[in-house]
C-alpha cells in the first residue's frame, strides 16, 4: 500500500488521543504530524517518568513508546501500565530502532503491547499499528 492510500484509509478511523514517547525530539514530532494526518488527537512527551506523570491528564487511548531512552525506559513505561489500576488501559505499541531495543520489542508483547514497530517505519506500517490497537 503506498504512503497516499496509508494516509486515506487511516483518515477512517475513529479519533482517539493518542500518547507519543519519544527522547528524539524529531522522531516525536514526526510521529504526531503523521499521527494527526491519520485524524488522531495526538502528543508527544520525552520519556517514560513524563509519561508516567501526565497519563492520568492526558488519559491516551493510545501509547505509542520507544523502548530505549535515557529519562526513563519505554519497558518501564509498560510494566506501570500493566501494573495500573485505572479506569482503562490504553492500547501498546512499542517501538525501536537500536540493537538492545530490538530485543525488547518481543519482551514488550508479553508485557501488553498490541504492536511493535522497529524504527525507521512509514506510515503504512504506522496505520496498521494503529489498526492493532483499535481493540
Amino acid at each position: 500500500m503506498s504512503e497516499r492510500e496509508a494516509i486515506k484509509t487511516a483518515k477512517a478511523v475513529p479519533v482517539r488521543r493518542v500518547l507519543v514517547v519519544d527522547d528524539d525530539p524529531q522522531v516525536a514530532s514526526v510521529l504526531v504530524e503523521m499521527l494527526r494526518t491519520f485524524g488522531y488527537h495526538a502528543t508527544s512527551v520525552a520519556g517514560a517518568d513524563q509519561a508516567i506523570r501526565e497519563l492520568p491528564t492526558i488519559d491516551p487511548d493510545v501509547v505509542i513508546t520507544d523502548l530505549v531512552m535515557p529519562e526513563g525506559e519505554g519497558m518501564e513505561l509498560l510494566t506501570h501500565l500493566w501494573r495500573s489500576r485505572h479506569r482503562h488501559r490504553p492500547a501498546v505499541i512499542a517501538m525501536s530502532g537500536n540493537a538492545t531495543g530490538v530485543q525488547f520489542l518481543r519482551a514488550s508483547e508479553l508485557l501488553g503491547a498490541c504492536a511493535t514497530l522497529r524504527k525507521p517505519f512509514g506510515p503504512a506500517e504506522l496505520r496498521d499499528a494503529m489498526a492493532a490497537a483499535a481493540v
